[in-house]
């Protein structure tokens, strides 16, 4: 945290939650820039970062009441709760954080408890049950997509369609947290880039290839499904769905794990940078790939290939 007094703190708090603002109603009005909401936390990080906890927390309320007048106030409380509030605690961590990727767990901690607070108030306040929207959702999707298969003769693909949009209605739970990890990783990593490009973070911006989950990880993860499987015989619970969701959370997260020891390695070798770059690609999109990648990361769960865990 940069030491300055209290004017400029203010001044500077305000000049950065307006762009912010600014670029969330550009976000919602502009279709063709809507993908800058998922950035919305940025400010509030460097807000955090740069001048405190109550300054955070200052800019967040008063940008969710900027955005609520210029748009609905739903929205506002959704952006605050989902975006700025997660955005403080990751520049708050950021602050004094040693763990380079220690900010980004406060954030993924503190969305994924908003976000369960936020579907319960929707549900008091507003009576919407937001889970059950979205998989209402797929479930016209899969209906809509199959009748258009099998009126055009491919009654294999839209069977093949329509078991992917199901797993994926499954798995609306697990994605929400996956989208939780992704939004503290790449804002935090933003908000840093912008911080030492302005001279305002002197520390070591924190590498992709260098992200390693806790040593005892593959344990835990072990643990947890183990006693997710032993779940089948209980009536009050959604077997089928809470396998799917631990499965893919663990997955996903084994899979970050084996990304990020691919592109250390990768990096190591003497391939061409384009090269690396579409192999990484690769591992994204190609499914057999990934699912390797993934038992990559779990080994160096228990291995620890890069030798970098302390």
């Amino acid at each position: 945290m940069i030491e300055r007094n209290s004017r400029q703190r203010l001044s500077e708090s305000a000049l950065i939650s307006a762009i912010g603002v600014i670029f969330i109603l550009a976000g919602t009005y502009i279709p063709l820039l809507g993908l800058l909401t998922f950035f919305t936390a940025v400010p509030y990080i460097l807000i955090t970062m740069r001048n405190g906890l109550r300054y955070g927390v200052m800019a967040s309320v008063i940008s969710a009441a900027a955005v609520s007048m210029f748009t609905d106030p739903i929205y506002g409380i959704t952006l605050a709760l989902l975006f700025f509030v997660p955005g403080v605690a990751i520049g708050y961590r950021g602050i004094s954080s040693k763990e380079p990727f220690g900010p980004v767990a406060w954030g993924f901690i503190t969305s994924i408890v908003l976000v369960m607070v936020y579907v319960k108030l929707m549900s008091i306040v507003l009576g919407v049950d937001i889970i059950e929207k979205a998989v209402q959702m797929f479930e016209q999707a899969v209906k809509m997509q199959g009748d258009m298969m099998s009126g055009l003769g491919q009654k294999q693909a839209a069977a093949d369609v329509g078991a992917l949009l199901e797993y994926m209605k499954l798995i609306i739970p697990g994605a929400i947290v996956v989208q939780a990890m992704l939004m503290s990783f790449f804002n935090y990593y933003l908000a840093l880039s912008i911080l030492k490009r302005t001279r305002g973070y002197s520390g070591n911006i924190p590498k992709l290839s260098e992200f390693t989950l806790p040593g005892n990880i593959a344990l835990g993860m072990l643990i947890i499904y183990f006693l997710t499987m032993s779940a089948k015989g209980l009536s009050w619970i959604n077997y089928e769905n809470l396998v799917a969701n631990i499965t893919f959370i663990i997955i996903f997260m084994f899979f970050m794990q084996g990304f990020a020891v691919t592109g250390y390695f990768l990096n190591k070798s003497k391939i061409n940078k384009v090269i690396r770059n579409l192999l990484l690609f690769m591992m994204i999109f190609l499914g057999p790939l990934s699912s390797i990648v993934s038992v990559v990361g779990f080994l160096d769960s228990i291995i620890d290939f890069r030798r970098i865990r302390k």
